[in-house]
């Protein structure tokens, strides 16, 4: 999961251990893997077949949200249409 909220006291309450993960800068390939994952992983009936994502809109999401994945995130799902 990746937030920009601290989960931290739920964790607590419920005695799990807590890892944080802190990264700068987000590259267009890792992007773009991440996004093909979870279109195949949330597609009723997966295929073998490669999804492609436009490389200039990747570029342009890089450059709007910059590092900051969860809102990128976000915008798709908003921008998604099935």
């Amino acid at each position: 999961m990746t937030t920009h909220i601290t989960r931290i006291i739920e964790y607590k309450w419920a005695r799990k251990k807590h890892h944080s993960f802190y990264f700068k800068g987000l590259e267009k390939e890792v992007l773009q893997q991440v996004i093909e994952n979870r279109i195949h992983t949330a597609l009723a009936q997966p295929t073998h077949n490669k999804i492609e994502i436009n490389d200039v809109y990747l570029s342009q999401l890089v450059s709007k949200f910059k590092d900051d994945f969860r809102g990128i995130l976000n915008h798709l799902y908003e921008n998604f249409e099935y």
